[in-house]
């Protein structure tokens, strides 16, 4: 292997340390979107935080599959498709009960496969 090829992987390396020491804190920002949208007072408030849901997850998986963690990728590209797909409503909750627990269920999902992917990286 040559030196070139030898620093490009030592940089590819260090990016992908990088990107993985950020995952917890891009959970926590999904988590808190969707905080935002479960206490969301308005349509107008359950869109943005819609959006911004949207924006972290097709973020999310983008940068995952970049770096080398397809599973992670995976269930973003689910999350962000399911935030596609929802309308707030007028009513007191912006979103049904079963559109809830599925955004928990993939926040969960979520959660275990960054951790599981952190814990095999450090191994």
């Amino acid at each position: 292997m040559t030196n070139d090829a030898k620093e490009l992987e030592r940089k590819i390396a260090e990016i992908r340390a990088s990107f993985s020491g950020k995952l917890n804190t891009k959970l926590a920002d999904i988590k808190r979107a969707q905080h935002n949208l479960d206490n969301a007072k308005s349509v107008s408030e359950a869109e943005t935080a819609l959006n911004e849901l949207n924006m972290l997850t097709h973020t999310l998986a983008g940068s995952a599959a970049t770096f080398g963690f397809p599973d992670i990728s995976k269930i973003s590209i689910e999350f962000e498709m399911m935030t596609e797909q929802l309308e707030p409503s007028e009513t007191d909750q912006p979103v049904s009960e079963n559109q809830h627990k599925k955004l928990i269920e993939l926040t969960d999902q979520l959660e275990k496969t960054i951790s599981d992917n952190l814990k095999s990286t450090v191994s």
